[in-house]
């Protein structure tokens, strides 16, 4: 077996091919919300909603970011799903 194979069956995530962004992506036990790390930064994000504007420099920090801002989160959510609801009521 090779060491690709290897990893992918202990993380169970995909190792992505040479010249491929590596995309770590970690939910959060308890939460709708995921952390989506890239080579910029580490994103809070919930099903297609980005929450955090800045990417953040590690998973602690996204965690830390979940337990002080939750008027920011609660907002944004409510801004991106009212966002959505416009945007297909003038679509139709």
């Amino acid at each position: 077996m090779k060491q690709k194979e290897i990893l992918e069956n202990l993380t169970g995530q995909k190792m992505p091919e040479p010249g491929e962004p590596l995309v770590i992506k970690e939910q959060i036990p308890g939460t709708p919300f995921w952390a989506i790390g890239q080579e910029t930064g580490w994103h809070l994000v919930m099903g297609k909603y980005r929450i955090t504007k800045e990417p953040l420099n590690s998973y602690q920090e996204i965690l830390q970011y979940l337990e002080k801002h939750h008027w920011d989160i609660t907002l944004s959510i409510t801004i991106a799903i009212a966002s959505d609801i416009l945007n297909n009521k003038n679509q139709n």
